[in-house]
């Protein structure tokens, strides 16, 4: 792929770096961002991890280690209507989109959840014995929200990121529906 391009992608290595000059950089005509995308969110373990998008010769390019379900459902919705997403930058609107929708609805399920647990702790049962609740399961279960929503923010802070980041390259560029779009999306991370 490298060679196609005429351009050196990134390694797992490089998308795994800390800092954001090594996750979001202009290079040989192309754009490189690198965010934390979650994945596995209905499971016991649900895990972040980087996914790079690389906007180059009018291709888009991710390179991912994980099969997010934001992908499926773009992928998905393309193959159900007539999309326009012939150009990379609306491709890629298109998959934030979908990544940003998943978070929201993740975000909505754990404040449902949470909501619930709360009950259980705070909501007195006549028919308990008292002194005898045990809130071991509690912690656990508030514990998994909690590492959940904070996965959440961090992909939520990478994405914002790489929209200013598009925002930036795209200013220049003529492209309306890109540029609005951006627009939308920052202020439903937001």
């Amino acid at each position: 792929m490298d060679q196609f391009l005429n351009m050196e992608l990134p390694t797992r290595a490089d998308m795994e770096e800390i800092e954001i000059s090594s996750r979001i950089y202009q290079e040989d005509g192309g754009l490189f961002m690198t965010a934390l995308v979650l994945a596995n969110t209905d499971s016991e373990r649900p895990g972040a991890d980087a996914v790079s998008f690389v906007l180059a010769h009018d291709r888009l390019i991710t390179l991912r280690y994980i099969d997010p379900q934001p992908f499926r459902t773009f992928a998905a919705r393309c193959d159900r209507t007539t999309m326009a997403v012939g150009k990379s930058e609306m491709v890629m609107m298109g998959l934030l989109d979908a990544i940003v929708d998943r978070m929201a609805d993740v975000l909505e399920r754990v404040g449902a959840e949470v909501e619930t647990i709360s009950r259980e702790i705070f909501e007195h049962d006549p028919n308990a014995p008292p002194g005898r609740r045990d809130f071991q399961d509690v912690l656990r279960r508030l514990g998994r929200k909690n590492d959940l929503t904070g996965k959440t923010r961090e992909s939520l802070l990478s994405i914002t990121r790489v929209l200013s980041f598009l925002t930036q390259t795209m200013a220049a560029k003529p492209n309306k529906d890109v540029k609005a779009h951006l627009k939308t999306l920052t202020r439903d991370v937001q």
